[in-house]
């Protein structure tokens, strides 16, 4: 198992993004011709973050080439109940198998959700992101993205962005031709990791879907970006 940690202790107000996902470059096009993507036969989902019936999926094909989608209608984390600190849904995509001398990873992982975090001192909310195919479960990586609000933050309370991008020398591939691994598991997981000062009293975070300050926001979302290469 690896285990990867990018992003730690950003400040908050530099590290928000409304950006999308990237596309694919354009001088990659003709190798995405060629590739013959492995169909999505289906998926299911699991954890705390995500009880049964509470998970939808979207992509504009049946293939994994564009960004795969779940939105997490019951997903949220807290310093304070009545929610835990720390939530996650694992995702268990069975996929059909890939043409003969090409495989794939997971690269890319990117959630949505809304943050609020208000009071003294500093507030850390940590993504952990777990990676494996259920017949080589010791050939799993996770990979954590941090960031943090600083003493001299304002309050916060809006959408944000946070993507996590799994190293190349990290990456959990298929086999050459897919088809023997058995299903891709993604764990998602949210947790407040450190408050300070001790006092619960002092500071307030919140994230997931309608708005930890009360408002009406987007549900948690997942965006699953991919890599390929020959074998």
């Amino acid at each position: 198992m690896h285990l990867f940690v990018s992003g730690l202790l950003i400040l908050l107000q530099t590290c928000l993004s409304t950006a999308a996902p990237p596309e694919i470059p354009a001088s990659l096009s003709k190798w995405r011709e060629e590739i013959a993507q492995p169909q999505i036969i289906s998926a299911s989902f699991s954890g705390n973050g995500c009880p049964q019936g509470t998970t939808t999926t979207t992509t504009t094909t049946k293939g994994i080439r564009d960004q795969f989608t779940v939105r997490l209608a019951k997903f949220k984390v807290a310093t304070t109940p009545p929610e835990d600190k720390t939530a996650n849904c694992q995702a268990h995509i069975n996929l059909g198998p890939v043409r003969s001398g090409q495989q794939f990873a997971l690269s890319d992982f990117w959630s949505t959700g809304n943050l609020v975090l208000r009071g003294e001192g500093i507030i850390t909310l940590s993504q952990y992101v777990t990676i494996y195919f259920s017949r080589k479960a010791k050939d799993s990586t996770t990979a954590v993205s941090r960031i943090s609000s600083s003493s001299s933050s304002r309050p916060i309370d809006r959408d944000v962005i946070l993507h996590t991008k799994i190293p190349r020398d990290e990456l959990v591939w298929s086999d050459c031709g897919g088809g023997g691994e058995g299903l891709l598991n993604v764990n998602f997981r949210m947790a407040f990791t450190s408050m300070s000062p001790d006092d619960p009293e002092a500071y307030y975070g919140f994230y997931g879907g309608g708005g930890g300050g009360g408002g009406n926001r987007t549900v948690v979302s997942e965006r699953l970006g991919w890599t390929w290469r020959r074998c």
